[in-house]
C-alpha cells in the first residue's frame, strides 16, 4: 500500500481553526503507524496500565461466560486496541514535528524540521524502502492486468464455435470411435487429436483419475494390468498413433506416452503393509517412456535396465534430460533463460537432449 500525504492545515471560513477530512486524517495515521517501528500490538502500554489498574481495583462482579459475553468483551478489546493505536499514532505524528493549529494564531508556523533521532541517511532509508514497496504493488498491477488477456482469451476460446466442433465427438463415425475404444481413455484419445486437428499446440491425455482404473497398482498388480488397465490403453494408443499417421499430422506432432514413475520391481506379500499382496508398490528409480512422431526414429530404443527392472544400466536418462528432449523437438533452446514476474531468472531445465531419438 502506498502512503503518502496531499494536503496540510485546510482553514475552516466559520471558526479559523484547522481541519482536515478523516481521510487525510488515516492517511496521517497510516504514515505515523508506519513510522512505529515495533509491532502496534506488543506496544500497547497505556491499555495494560488500564487493565492491571482495573485489576487491582478490587473484586469485581463475575458476569456469566456465555457467548454473547465473549463476543462482547472480545468487541471492546478491539475498540481498545483501536484508540490505543491512534493515540500512539497521533504522539507520533507530534514527534515527526507536522502540527495541525489554527493559522490565525499568533506565531503560527508549519514545522517540518525531522526528529533528532532521523537524520539524513536514515530518512533516505525510509524513502528507498517505501519506493521498493510501491515498485511491488506497481509489478502485481502489470500482472493483474496480464492476467485479463488470459482472462479474455479463456472466455473466447469457450464462445468460440471451432471450440464445440472441436470436442462434439458425435461428429465422428462410430467405426473411428470403436477403433479408439468405448471407454475414457479411447475417447479421450480420439479427443487429442481432434484438437491437434483444430490448432491445439499441447494437448494432455491423463488416465488413472478415477477409483479402480488408476495405475497406483499396490495390490493385484499383474491382474489389474492384464485385465484392466493394458487392454484399453493399448488398443487406444495404437489407434491414435495408426489415425494420425493416416491424416498426415504424426509428423509433426510428437507423441509422448509416459507415467510419473515405475512401479517396484519387488511383489508385495500379503500382511499388514501398505502394499497388499500382488502389489507393486512406486518406484522413482527406473521406468520407461515411449516417443512417437516428430521426427522420433520408428522402432528404436535408448538405454537398458537391470536384469530385474530395477536400476538403468545403460546411459540412464533424468526427468530434466526428458524436459530438454521435448523442448529441443520443438525448437526451444533448453538453455533459454526465463524471468519471473519479480524478474528473477531462471533457465527451462538444466537436462540434455537426446538427440539420438530423432532421425
Amino acid at each position: 500500500m502506498r502512503a503518502s500525504v496531499c494536503s496540510l492545515g485546510v482553514s475552516n471560513a466559520r471558526t479559523g481553526e484547522s481541519v482536515c477530512s478523516p481521510g487525510l486524517l488515516d492517511t496521517l495515521l497510516l504514515r505515523a503507524l508506519i513510522e512505529i517501528e515495533k509491532p502496534i500490538y506488543t506496544s500497547v502500554h497505556e491499555l495494560d496500565s488500564e487493565e492491571n489498574s482495573l485489576r487491582n481495583a478490587g473484586p469485581r462482579r463475575r458476569e456469566p461466560d456465555n457467548e454473547e459475553n465473549s463476543l462482547r468483551k472480545a468487541s471492546q478489546r478491539r475498540q481498545l486496541n483501536e484508540e490505543n493505536a491512534k493515540r500512539l499514532a497521533l504522539s507520533k505524528l507530534s514527534q515527526m514535528a507536522i502540527f495541525f493549529r489554527p493559522v490565525s494564531s499568533p506565531g503560527y508556523r508549519l514545522e517540518l524540521a525531522l526528529p533528532a533521532d532521523v537524520n539524513q541517511a536514515r530518512l533516505e532509508n525510509r524513502r528507498s524502502l517505501l519506493q521498493n514497496i510501491d515498485g511491488q504493488v506497481r509489478r502485481q498491477e502489470t500482472v493483474s492486468a496480464g492476467m485479463d488477456i488470459f482472462y479474455e482469451r479463456a472466455f473466447s476460446i469457450l464462445a468460440s464455435s471451432q471450440t464445440r466442433r472441436a470436442f462434439d465427438l458425435s461428429a465422428e463415425p462410430d467405426r473411428v470411435r470403436n477403433l479408439y475404444g468405448r471407454n475414457k481413455v479411447g475417447q479421450s484419445n480420439l479427443l487429442a487429436r481432434r484438437l491437434i486437428e483444430a490448432g491445439v499446440r499441447f494437448v494432455t491425455c491423463f488416465n488413472g483419475s478415477n477409483p479402480g482404473d488408476g495405475w497406483d497398482t499396490h495390490d493385484n498388480n499383474f491382474n489389474r494390468l492384464k485385465n484392466n488397465l493394458m487392454p484399453s490403453d493399448d488398443q487406444a494408443f495404437a489407434a491414435l498413433l495408426g489415425d494420425m499417421e493416416a491424416r498426415g499430422l504424426l509428423d509433426r506432432t510428437l507423441v509422448i506416452w509416459a507415467g510419473e514413475f515405475g512401479r517396484s520391481p519387488y511383489i508385495a506379500r500379503a500382511g499388514a503393509t501398505f502394499v497388499g499382496a500382488g502389489g507393486r508398490d512406486h518406484w522413482p528409480q527406473c521406468y520407461s517412456v515411449v516417443f512417437a512422431g516428430g521426427g522420433v526414429k520408428p522402432g528404436f530404443h535408448y538405454g537398458a535396465s537391470d536384469r530385474i527392472a530395477a536400476y538403468p544400466s545403460e546411459r540412464p536418462t533424468t526427468p530434466a534430460d526428458l524436459a530438454a528432449t521435448l523442448y529441443w523437438a520443438v525448437g526451444i533452446d533448453p538453455r533459454t533463460e526465463i524471468h519471473d514476474v519479480q524478474g528473477r531468472p531462471m533457465t527451462l531445465t538444466t537436462g540434455s537432449p537426446v538427440t539420438e531419438l530423432f532421425a
